[in-house]
């Protein structure tokens, strides 16, 4: 099945490279296939990139949310011995845990891991940013939709180029990209059909909302809290580190792929330049 797979991506990344070549109707010079190669190289750089950026992200929140179970557990403890067998309400004010090394009660506990609200919301815990941990696996479906449509060499070169002209460039080399921006909007826009500034303007938003800046308010929920209803926002919560973790995973596999594939790109223009130095020596006998 690797070698299927390793196989299968040698084919595409030859694809694309001749693609490449073919659509810009040019020989395949060496000065050429360079061209080529850095082209594709810059687009799967900027793809590891942000797979690492994911796996980062994914990483830390996953870390975050251990940190939370553990210490919920342990205020659970702390809970069922002041509950007693009749399962009622316990004031978080009065129960006393161990966090960091030092005693203090359910509610700052809360507030030192950024809880606002042990209630749930479709069965699950209401996030600190303000979504539902729902709205949250909406948004980030919508994201990796959106992400899945910018996943297009040609898509991906209009952005650089839309990112170069942000950075100020000088008035010769704005006109310039200007130019080829237009130019690459339409041919995008006649073969897929899509707005890649609407799409880009939504995917910041998204962003935006997965991400918010400020600091979490402090605990603003009901002080009395009931054993099972703090079972339940940890059952979530580990439902979440493990969601988490195959996230990961799932990008951990495409990070090794694209680095295959870049691997297998500066291999098949090496292949490339042999062969066609190859050809050259052959003309030159003749």
């Amino acid at each position: 099945m690797t070698q299927i797979n390793a196989a299968g991506n040698t084919a595409a990344t030859q694809a694309a490279l001749l693609g490449e070549a073919a659509s810009s109707a040019t020989a395949l010079t060496p000065e050429v296939l360079m061209m080529l190669l850095e082209r594709r190289l810059d687009d799967t750089d900027q793809q590891i990139q942000g797979l690492m950026h994911n796996i980062e992200t994914d990483t830390a929140r996953s870390e975050a949310i251990q940190v939370k179970v553990e210490a919920l557990q342990r205020l659970r403890t702390a809970m069922a011995n002041k509950e007693g067998e009749s399962g009622n309400a316990v004031s978080l004010d009065e129960v006393m845990v161990e966090y960091n090394g030092e005693q203090i009660t359910g509610v700052e506990l809360l507030n030192e891991l950024q809880i606002t609200d042990l209630s749930t919301e479709d069965g699950l815990p209401v996030n600190t940013d303000g979504l539902s941990e729902a709205e949250r696996a909406e948004t980030e479906e919508r994201l990796g939709e959106i992400e899945t449509e910018l996943d297009d060499a040609e898509i991906r070169y209009y952005l650089r180029l839309r990112d170069r002209l942000d950075s100020n460039p000088t008035r010769l080399a704005k006109r310039r990209l200007k130019r080829r921006i237009h130019r690459a909007k339409r041919r995008i826009e006649r073969r897929t059909g899509v707005d890649i500034d609407k799409l880009r303007t939504e995917r910041d938003e998204l962003q935006a909302a997965l991400d918010p800046s400020g600091e979490a308010g402090g605990y603003q929920g009901d002080t009395k809290v009931t054993g099972t209803a703090l079972d339940t926002y940890i059952q979530q919560l580990q439902s979440q580190g493990k969601r988490a973790n195959a996230d990961n995973e799932m990008n951990m596999i495409r990070m090794r792929s694209a680095m295959s594939q870049r691997e297998q790109s500066v291999s098949m223009v090496k292949s490339m330049f042999d062969t066609l130095n190859r050809s050259l020596n052959q003309l030159a006998k003749w």
